[in-house]
């Protein structure tokens, strides 16, 4: 059984290395989506400062306070929306994302997921188009 409180210490992940051509790639489409641009993360809602502090320093943004995914006027609409499980959602990640998937797929059309986890990869492209990461980030210009 997995050691999931190990697992997402916050100095651990903060010291993730980042894949740097995967962060230029989702920097761009940030600029080129915005505001419909979200992070779909299995982390839990309790790491979420640590989570926002690696993305402003390898991706360069900040994330939306945390609200409604549904779309709506927000005065941070120029920033990506980090959506996380709750801390006590204890679901595979793979059916956590799959609920939100059905919401999102609801609002926006057509949809880009992008995953390392190619056990998503059916379920993702039931709601868009998957690319599996690390592979696909030479396909972006």
């Amino acid at each position: 059984k997995k050691d999931w409180d190990s697992f997402y210490r916050p100095e651990l992940m903060a010291a993730d290395p980042p894949i740097v051509k995967g962060c230029e790639v989702v920097a761009k489409l940030i600029i080129k989506t915005m505001p419909n641009f979200f992070f779909l993360t299995g982390r839990p809602e309790r790491t979420r400062q640590v989570t926002n502090d690696w993305l402003e320093q390898h991706i360069g943004c900040r994330t939306r306070t945390p609200g409604p995914v549904a779309p709506a006027p927000n005065s941070n609409a120029h920033q990506p929306q980090l959506v996380m499980r709750g801390d006590t959602d204890r679901r595979p990640a793979h059916a956590y994302k799959e609920d939100l998937c059905q919401f999102l797929h609801s609002y926006y059309n057509p949809l880009l997921f992008i995953d390392d986890d190619e056990r998503n990869a059916i379920m993702y492209a039931r709601y868009g188009v998957f690319l599996k990461a690390p592979d696909c980030w030479d396909v972006f210009r």
